[in-house]
C-alpha cells in the first residue's frame, strides 16, 4: 500500500514479476515467439522500473532453465525453446543496456559513497522478515515518542498471547507452503522463485559486504504469494469445515496484525515530503509562472526533488551561508528542510548550532512520517 500510493518502484516490482510469471507460464505451455518476446519486454519494463527487480527477475530465469531442462522435454523441443528463451533475455538486455546506460556514471558513483555497507547483523534479520510476512518491522523504532510507531514489538507489549497465536499461525502457513512445494514434483520449481530469489540477493550482498535496507525483501512479495497460495491449497485435504476454519483464522490473523500500519499507511504519509514543501510554498505547481518567487528551499542531506523541483541541495554549511546571503540580498524566504533532524542533531552537530543556536531561523512546522 505504501509503494502503490507514492508509485514508488517497488510497487512495479510486484506487479513486474507477477506478470513475468504469467508470461513464462504462456511460453512454456505454448512455445510461441510471441509469448518468449512479451517475457523480455516485460524483464525490460521490470528492470527500468527499479533496478532491485534483478533478482526477482534472475530467480525467474533460473525457474524458466529448470522448466527446459525437464526431463520429460524432448531434445529437439528443448534446445528450440532455449534459443528462444535466450532471445527473449537478449532482447531484454538490449533495451536495459540503451535506456539505462545514462545512468552507470550516477550508480558508479553510489557504489563509491560506501553507503549501505556492513554485515547482515541478527536485527536485519528479525525486521527484513517481519516486514516481509507482517508488514512491519519486528524492533521498535528508535524514536520511542513517534505518533505513527509501528512494530511487532509494540503488539508483543499490548496483547502477547494473542500476537503469538496470530504470527505463529501465519508462520505457520508459509512453512506449509514451502514443503508443499517441496513436496510436489510439478510445483518444486516455483521455489527457485519464491525462495531462491531471496537467497540470491542476501548471497550477494553478504559477499559484496552490503547491508540493504530492511524493507528491501517487500521486493519478493509475489514469491511470498505462491508459497501463501501452495500453503492454503494444502488446506483443502483436511475436512471441509477444518480448512475453511483455518482460511478464516488466516485472513483475520493477518488482518488483525495489519492493521494499525495499514491504517497509518491509510491516512498519513510515509514521507511528509509534499506536505513539507506545501508549507513552505504557497504555489507549488512548478509550471506555474508564480513558482519560486521570493522562496529560496535548500535541503540536506536527502533532497527530495519529486516533491520540490526548485530545491538547493547543500553539501556544506558554507553553502548554507552562501543560501542565507542570497536570501538576505533578494529579500527572499529561505526554508531549510532538514528531513531529520535527530540525525542532523548526532552527524552534523555545525548545522544545528547554525539551524538552532544562531537565532537566523525559526522552526516552522514538523511533519511525522
Amino acid at each position: 500500500m505504501r509503494f502503490i500510493s507514492e508509485a514508488r518502484g517497488y510497487a512495479f516490482v510486484f506487479l513486474g514479476a507477477t506478470v513475468l510469471m504469467g508470461l513464462l507460464g504462456r511460453a512454456l505451455q505454448t512455445g510461441r515467439w510471441r509469448w518468449w518476446l512479451a517475457f523480455g519486454f516485460a524483464e525490460f519494463l521490470t528492470l527500468w522500473f527499479c533496478l532491485q527487480s534483478l533478482y526477482p527477475v534472475t530467480g525467474i530465469n533460473l525457474l524458466a532453465l529448470a522448466c527446459l531442462m525437464e526431463r520429460g522435454l524432448q531434445s529437439d523441443a528443448r534446445w528450440l525453446q532455449m534459443g528462444r528463451w535466450i532471445t527473449a533475455n537478449l532482447l531484454g538486455a538490449t533495451l536495459v543496456l540503451v535506456m539505462m546506460a545514462p545512468c552507470l556514471p550516477q550508480l558508479q558513483h553510489f557504489m563509491k559513497t560506501g553507503e549501505m555497507m556492513g554485515d547482515l547483523p541478527l536485527k536485519w534479520w528479525r525486521d527484513s522478515f517481519s516486514m516481509l510476512l507482517y508488514g512491519q518491522l519486528w524492533d521498535k523504532w528508535a524514536e520511542p515518542g513517534h505518533p505513527y510507531q509501528t512494530a511487532m514489538q509494540v503488539l508483543l507489549e499490548k496483547h502477547p498471547l494473542l500476537l503469538v497465536v496470530t504470527a505463529v499461525f501465519i508462520l505457520g502457513i508459509v512453512i506449509t507452503g514451502i514443503l508443499a512445494l517441496l513436496k510436489n514434483k510439478d510445483w518444486r520449481p516455483l521455489l527457485i522463485f519464491a525462495v531462491g530469489s531471496i537467497a540470491i540477493m542476501i548471497a550477494h550482498n553478504a559477499a559484496s559486504g552490503r547491508s540493504p535496507y530492511d524493507w528491501y525483501l517487500c521486493a519478493f512479495l509475489p514469491g511470498l504469494i505462491f508459497v501463501i497460495a501452495a500453503g492454503t491449497m494444502t488446506l483443502e485435504r483436511l475436512p471441509r469445515l477444518m480448512s475453511n476454519a483455518a482460511l478464516i483464522l488466516a485472513l483475520a490473523s493477518f488482518a488483525w496484525v495489519t492493521h494499525r500500519p495499514r491504517a497509518f499507511f491509510r491516512e498519513h504519509p510515509s514521507e511528509a515530503g509534499r506536505e513539507s514543501v506545501a508549507m513552505a510554498r504557497e504555489v507549488t505547481n512548478p509550471f506555474h509562472p508564480d513558482f519560486g518567487k521570493g522562496i529560496i528551499s535548500v535541503g540536506h542531506p536527502i533532497a527530495m526533488p519529486c516533491y520540490d523541483p526548485d530545491l538547493i541541495r547543500i553539501d556544506t554549511v558554507s553553502e548554507l551561508t552562501e543560501q542565507m546571503n542570497e536570501a538576505d540580498a533578494s529579500g527572499s524566504k529561505l526554508f531549510v528542510n532538514v528531513n531529520r533532524i535527530a540525525d542532523w542533531r548526532e552527524d552534523r552537530a555545525e548545522y544545528c548550532a547554525l539551524l538552532e543556536k544562531s537565532g537566523k531561523f525559526e522552526h516552522v512546522g514538523s511533519f511525522p512520517g
